[in-house]
């Protein structure tokens, strides 16, 4: 079965129509990336049909995901539309968007791996700051001793409860 997939009804409701079994409308405003990966499991045993790319109102790199899902399982996307890529079969063209969605995410990691290095390298601590050690016996003592509540103790040491439950918990 095939299902078409359009978040703009009005200008591709005809040709899904004619291509496709069913169409699912996709809310611009709810589309992301899970929404997007939810639909696809859903639907993954069906072909799926898109008019083009931007009628998924995605980044490739967002994509990444559900491609990821598809490729796994040996599907594809059919795009209707491919740009000036039309020569490419529907499968060459899923795959070559799934190509370029893999180096972008390696684009991205690299460059957030190059920024973490070049804040450390001026200076910037990188992660949460380590909680002082007072701080923890503090809690400690008020949990065991002093027979606090986590909220209590949170409270008084300004802290968030997760972390107060956390240091309260462990006993040296």
């Amino acid at each position: 079965m095939m299902i078409g997939l359009t978040s703009n009804p009005g200008k591709w409701e005809d040709s899904l129509l004619r291509e496709c079994h069913e169409i699912i409308y996709l809310n611009p405003e709810e589309v992301s990336t899970a929404y997007f990966l939810a639909i696809v499991k859903e639907n993954s045993e069906h072909e799926i049909v898109v008019p083009n790319i931007q009628e998924l109102r995605l980044q490739l790199v967002q994509l990444l995901p559900s491609f990821k899902y598809l490729v796994q399982g040996h599907s594809f996307i059919t795009f209707m539309q491919r740009d000036e890529n039309q020569q490419l079969s529907a499968e060459a063209y899923f795959n070559e968007l799934y190509r370029l969605a893999l180096l972008e995410e390696q684009i991205i990691k690299q460059r957030t791996k190059d920024a973490i290095s070049r804040a450390k390298s001026e200076g910037v601590v990188v992660g949460r700051p380590k909680m002082p050690a007072e701080t923890i016996l503090m809690i400690q003592n008020m949990y065991q001793h002093e027979k606090k509540t986590i909220r209590e103790i949170a409270t008084i040491c300004d802290v968030s409860i997760g972390t107060a439950f956390k240091y309260a918990k462990v006993t040296n």
